[in-house]
């Protein structure tokens, strides 16, 4: 009988630890995610920065 405890409790340790490693898979996807949405954001500011300081330049030169 306490083998079926043991293996009962074996069962239940490896379900949780299943969902805690795909909660954490979730939560680096996510992470990434972000990080990819953030790094797009400094990318048009740097694009339209870059645009900016080229129309200036060419304004003064006129």
């Amino acid at each position: 009988m306490k083998e079926v405890k043991q293996l009962n409790q074996d069962i239940e340790v490896v379900e949780k630890s299943v969902k805690l490693i795909n909660l954490i898979e979730e939560y680096k996807n996510n992470i990434k995610k972000y990080i990819e949405y953030e790094v797009n954001i400094l990318k048009n500011k740097a694009k339209t920065d870059v645009n900016r300081i080229l129309k200036e330049e060419e304004n003064a030169q006129k």
